[in-house]
């Protein structure tokens, strides 16, 4: 919103790289993807949002990357009120944002959509990405194989959209940080995440 623009290459949004809900590990992710991954991309991190007591995580209990990337479950509840009912894993994953030492990191739920979407949203708001760009992030979705179309109001009917354009600011970049800041995300963990 600005004229600047977002430094790349810190933050990826994916998928899964592993099965959901099996009853043991299976690799999703091609030795190339691993690859590309970890060399071109340089990731450090891995945060899974899926869910744990459902099995949603497919059974893993490290990176499927290798195991000098750190992996990271925080997870939250998808459906009905993603912003109330995962407060303290949103807390969680922007104190996991506001360390340096854990880039370049990818974070996902299952398809990378709902959860994923929530939190590529708030990133991006708080650095001023302009609102029709968040909008067409989130309809990225539909470019893969996501069992079925995403839609604007995904993003503009829910409760986490509301909070930022309920909260104090003269633009989506100040509103979000209000937002954040209101919902319990320190001011240091939003100011250590613009300036990384």
């Amino acid at each position: 919103g600005d004229g600047k623009s977002v430094k790349q290459g810190m933050i990826y949004r994916c998928g899964r790289l592993n099965k959901s809900s099996a009853d043991s590990p299976v690799i999703e992710i091609t030795a190339d993807g691993i690859k590309t991954m970890r060399e071109v991309m340089g990731v450090k991190s891995e945060i899974d949002l899926r869910e744990v007591d459902n099995g949603e995580i497919g059974g893993i209990t490290s990176s499927p990357l290798g195991g000098d990337v750190q992996y990271v479950n925080i997870p939250m509840k998808w459906d009905g009120d993603m912003w109330n009912d995962n407060k303290d894993k949103i807390l969680e994953t922007f104190a996991f944002l506001a360390d340096k030492d854990n880039y370049p990191l990818i974070f996902h739920c299952n398809i990378g959509t709902d959860r994923t979407g929530m939190i590529a949203f708030l990133i991006n708001a708080l650095l001023g990405v302009e609102e029709s760009d968040l909008i067409k992030d989130y309809l990225f979705s539909n470019l893969g194989n996501i069992g079925g179309a995403r839609h604007k109001s995904g993003v503009t009917d829910s409760p986490y959209y509301k909070a930022v354009q309920s909260a104090i600011g003269s633009d989506l970049k100040e509103k979000t940080y209000n937002a954040l800041a209101n919902f319990g995300v320190p001011a240091y963990q939003l100011d250590s995440i613009i300036n990384l």
